[in-house]
């Protein structure tokens, strides 16, 4: 029997309606799509997603056509397109204020956005390229990276932000042309952030806001996406160039793995419940691995999505994957929900 992802993936070619639930008996996959979103009228590629958990608000970056999209995904319904941003990326919901934050990378800043008018309330001065953001709830600080070649700058820059405040609170200067992915080490004071164009990756005292390391990866580069599971101390860096997910060891920075991945890779998350990793990319798959704090991973399949699908955000509340899919021939963008099974 085929996997349901594959079936649904042949269905959306004619799925237009606001959204489409798929049904099968028997699901052999470790996802399983159980409903597609139509996004319309937006063009061009997207970037990262944010979740209003209470609200069931998701929000996605259109960077192309410089707008945050909102959908209900509690309902399966495209509501708004908000339009107050040069070029989009990151994105962090921040539920104490029930604002959203934007790294805005041709504005050169990050953006608290009221969502009830929208209107944003502050602008937080970057360098040029704010994209990739990482948030640490504990201390309700979000991390940024910008800078370097497309500002036309030596150097990158991590820039540390009070979420309460709505100001800057530290910066570190990071050898370095570009800086992708970002991940907070809950139980130290540690920050990763991946060096797209060296193959490494910078741990940065996020407290002091200085370099503390960096970690050259073994037989891979371009890493774009990390993720982290703290209780086995491993980081998943998923590269671009080969097709590759290194798995390091964060007691010694060392490469304990090399495993394939899908390429073009945007996005990617640990599930501690289920001990698997997730890996969204643009090549039209989910590159989905198992693991555990006494075995290494390895791969269990690719879940295939649709080409340019690279951006994501698991949801471990819900046991749910949202999958951003730009739009193609048809014209029509499409959020994808798999049910993690």
């Amino acid at each position: 029997m085929k996997d349901i992802a594959q079936i649904s993936v042949m269905l959306l070619a004619g799925s237009f309606g606001a959204h489409t639930t798929l049904h099968a008996a028997v699901s052999t996959s470790p996802l399983r799509l159980e409903k597609v979103i139509s996004i319309d009228n937006v063009k061009g590629e997207f970037d990262h997603l944010a979740i209003d958990l209470a609200a069931k608000r998701l929000y996605i970056a259109a960077e192309d056509q410089q707008t945050v999209e909102v959908l209900d995904v509690g309902v399966g319904k495209h509501l708004d397109s908000i339009r107050l941003f040069a070029r989009p990326h990151g994105l962090v919901f921040l539920p104490q204020t029930s604002q959203l934050f934007v790294a805005d990378g041709n504005d050169a800043s990050g953006k608290f956005v009221d969502l009830d008018g929208p209107k944003v309330v502050t602008a937080v001065k970057t360098a040029l390229r704010a994209d990739s953001v990482a948030f640490d709830p504990a201390t309700q600080t979000i991390f940024v990276a910008n800078g370097g070649r497309v500002a036309k700058m030596n150097h990158s820059l991590v820039t540390a932000i009070n979420a309460l405040r709505r100001e800057k609170t530290g910066e570190t200067s990071i050898d370095s042309q570009v800086l992708e992915a970002l991940a907070v080490e809950s139980s130290s004071k540690r920050l990763y952030v991946n060096l797209m164009d060296q193959g490494a990756v910078a741990v940065v005292d996020r407290t002091a806001m200085n370099l503390m390391e960096t970690w050259v990866l073994d037989g891979a580069a371009e890493n774009s996406a990390m993720a982290l599971d703290e209780a086995a101390h491993r980081l998943y860096v998923a590269c671009r160039r080969p097709p590759a997910l290194v798995v390091l060891d964060t007691r010694t920075g060392k490469t304990v793995a090399h495993l394939p991945c899908v390429d073009h890779a945007d996005d990617a998350y640990f599930d501690s419940e289920k001990k698997r990793i997730y890996v969204s990319g643009g090549e039209g798959a989910i590159s989905v691995y198992r693991t555990g704090e006494k075995q290494l991973p390895s791969k269990i399949t690719d879940v295939r999505t649709a080409p340019g699908a690279k951006t994501s955000l698991f949801v471990p509340q819900w046991n749910e994957l949202f999958v951003a899919v730009p739009a193609g021939a048809d014209g029509h963008a499409r959020l994808l929900i798999f049910r993690v099974e």
